[in-house]
Parts: C-alpha cells; sequence; structure tokens
C-alpha cells in the first residue's frame, strides 16, 4: 500500500491542504482558505507584522486543516510557512501557536529550500507534456515571493533563487489602490523595480533553448480568465500560454476596476487585486528570457513536500 502523506502550506495569500499518496503524489484531498497573512508593506523588512485580523484567521484555518488532513489518516503531517514568515516580526509567535494547538511544529522555510519543493513538485506533474529532454526553468509566484529554479540530476548543477517579488508585496509598495484602475505610470516603475531585481539571475541562469514552467496560482488564473472569454472548460484549455495573451491581458487588467476584472474577465474576487501585479511579473519574465510561451503547473510546494515524506 502506498504511503500517504499530508502538507499544510501557510502562504502569503492563501493556506492549502494536500493529501497525497505516493512517490508521485497522487491527490487524495484538497482544501484551500482565502486568508492573507502578508503584512503590509513599511520601506522595509524591519517592523512588518500579520495583522490581528489575519493572524487570527490564520491560526483557526490552519487548525482546521490539520484536523481535515487527520480523517485521511496519513503517516506524517507536515505545517510550512513561506515568505510572510521569514519577514514578519511576529511569525515565530504564529508558529508557537501554531504548534501549540495542532501539537505539530510548523517549519519556516528558506527561499531556497522552498524553491527546492517547488522543483521537487513539478517533477512529479506527468501529464506537463515537454518532453523529458528539453532544458527546463521554474517558477513560482507566491503574495510574498518569486521563487525560480534551474533543476539538474546533479546536486552540484541545481540552482534556486528567491525574491521578495510576491502579487501582494508588489501590490502594496507600487500600486496604490487596487481598486482602482492603475497608472502607466506606477506599472512601469513596478516593472521596472521587478526587472532590475531578476535581470542578471535569469540572463546567467537559464540555459539556451529552456522552456518555462510556472506554478503558483496566477498563471492557474490567466488559464482560467482565458476559459471564461474563450467559453471553454477548463479541462479542455491548453496549460501552454503565449508572452503575447500575457501582455495583452496585463494591458487590458491594469486599465479597469478591481471590479471590471471580475465581472468582465472572471478573475476571482480574492485575486483581482493583486493580478495586475502578478501578470506584470509574468510578463517580465517572458520579456526577459524571449520565452514565447509559459507553461502552468498546478503542482507545487505542497506536491514536492508529500512526494518526498512518501518516499521516506
Amino acid at each position: 500500500m502506498k504511503k500517504t502523506a499530508a502538507v499544510i502550506d501557510v502562504g502569503s495569500n492563501s493556506i492549502k491542504l494536500l493529501v497525497a499518496a505516493g512517490t508521485f503524489a497522487e491527490p487524495i484531498a484538497e482544501e484551500f482558505r482565502d486568508v492573507r497573512m502578508a503584512p503590509s508593506y513599511t520601506g522595509t523588512n524591519a517592523g512588518e507584522r500579520i495583522s490581528e485580523i489575519a493572524f487570527s484567521a490564520g491560526i483557526d484555518a490552519v487548525c482546521e486543516l490539520f484536523s481535515l488532513a487527520k480523517k485521511k489518516n496519513p503517516h506524517q503531517i507536515k505545517i510550512v510557512g513561506t515568505s510572510v514568515f521569514r519577514t514578519a516580526e511576529n511569525a515565530c509567535e504564529f508558529a508557537a501557536l501554531v504548534q501549540k494547538r495542532t501539537g505539530t511544529p510548523m517549519l519556516i522555510l528558506s527561499g531556497e529550500d522552498e524553491a527546492a519543493g517547488v522543483a521537487a513538485g513539478v517533477m512529479t506533474d506527468v501529464e506537463l507534456g515537454v518532453p523529458a529532454a528539453t532544458p527546463r526553468v521554474v517558477f513560482d509566484l507566491g503574495g510574498g515571493s518569486l521563487e525560480f529554479i534551474v533543476p539538474a540530476e546533479n546536486k552540484a548543477d541545481f540552482f534556486a533563487r528567491s525574491w521578495s517579488l510576491g502579487a501582494v508585496r508588489l501590490t502594496w509598495r507600487f500600486l496604490g489602490n487596487p481598486a482602482l484602475p492603475i497608472p502607466p505610470k506606477r506599472l512601469s516603475v513596478m516593472r521596472a523595480h521587478v526587472r532590475g531585481q531578476i535581470e542578471e539571475t535569469l540572463r546567467v541562469r537559464v540555459p539556451a533553448g529552456a522552456i518555462g514552467i510556472f506554478c503558483g496560482g496566477a498563471l492557474g488564473v490567466v488559464c482560467k480568465v482565458l476559459c471564461t472569454l474563450k467559453g471553454v472548460p477548463e479541462k479542455d484549455f491548453s496549460r501552454e500560454i503565449s508572452a503575447a495573451v500575457i501582455e495583452k491581458l496585463l494591458f487590458e487588467i491594469s486599465a479597469i476596476t478591481h471590479e471590471q476584472r471580475v465581472c468582465r474577465f472572471g478573475v476571482p474576487v480574492a485575486r483581482a487585486d493583486i493580478f495586475p501585479a502578478a501578470l506584470a511579473v509574468l510578463a517580465e519574465i517572458c520579456a526577459l528570457t524571449s520565452f514565447p510561451h509559459l507553461f502552468f503547473s498546478s503542482r507545487n510546494l505542497r506536491y514536492g513536500l508529500c512526494a518526498k515524506m512518501n518516499a521516506e
């Protein structure tokens, strides 16, 4: 019988549970809770705190998901925190309360460890449709950070990098009132900031002829939006999204209000405020790498951690 493991991923924009079996992390149960844990931007990492409301809602969500996970009888349950917990002053306080309420320690992952888990998760995606011999790089965009990974069988050649360029963090820092159309100048300043952070690393580290695989919610929302616009079921839609489509969506989405993003394009309400920032990061990656397309994988950190635990 295959081992079963569970991971609760406490991120900047949501809290997610995966219960999965075997070394390819075959999903048994998935749940998520929209709890935005990301602290507001203060100019530096110092002084950032998870708000009291988010702190309380986050603890409740973790405990609820932990109870759901236990009902599936996994051999191990892991609780991990990502970007927000690397910067918030009260991160350790949150982790201590999680352990007190669940009896399970919460591990705060480094950016590099998060990236390695993401890469392992993508490797479980047998339906991605990318030839095995094709060089690839992996990106994961969350609410608090952007991870970049160059997978390699040889550990010495494996490369991972994390930047504080998550969609929530960028929105609060650069875009003003996210309910309103975004002034082009604000968008340009944010894109220049993203470009300045990632340009050198991508120039040096992206292999010639590589394809870009993107996981995380941003490209998933792009797929939902395109399905809405084309009137096709999500299961029938290609997971290969062109750079031109991403740029076009960014232009259209940033020019309208939060309400219009939801009504006209089908952007989920909980993501409509940060969707322009997410699109801008995607667009900059395509521009810097000359990727004509990005491939979407729904398998990221949670899948990688489950697969690893089931292999132990």
